[in-house]
């Protein structure tokens, strides 16, 4: 294993939540250089110890995320005001997928599904509805 993959897996194995390719680039600083640090994701994501999705935020647009796979495919909340992701457990949709596959006649291989919004702590941060500031 280089250094390069080896920080990188340090890198996801501390992260708790999905982490854009920005953040993964300040962490890897002064390892290894961007180009280097896209072939090393994909080289892991092909070989099965990765997985990202893209997902679009308002305010950031269109960013990639990776994280570890883990032996439970797993959901996120995505919150829009401070950016973190939330675990929401392991996937639900296992009766939708039988449906899905069996009204349709294919074999699902693979979904993605995120929650947006605002989490409990912004949420909280927030003026009530109707309260007038300053």
């Amino acid at each position: 294993m280089t250094k390069n993959t080896g920080r990188l897996l340090e890198v996801l194995d501390a992260a708790r939540s999905p982490v854009a390719v920005a953040d993964l680039a300040r962490a890897m600083e002064g390892v290894c250089d961007l180009a280097t640090l896209y072939r090393t994701l994909r080289r892991l994501e092909s070989t099965g110890l990765l997985e990202s999705f893209a997902f679009e935020c308002r305010k950031r647009g269109i960013e990639r995320y990776w994280q570890r796979r883990s032996s439970t495919h797993r959901h996120f909340f995505h919150c829009e005001s401070c950016h973190r992701f939330l675990d929401v457990g392991a996937c639900r949709l296992s009766t939708m997928t039988r449906e899905v596959e069996r009204d349709l006649g294919a074999e699902i291989q693979g979904h993605t599904l995120y929650f947006t919004g605002t989490c409990k702590d912004c949420r909280s941060s927030l003026p009530a509805p109707g309260s007038r500031r300053g």
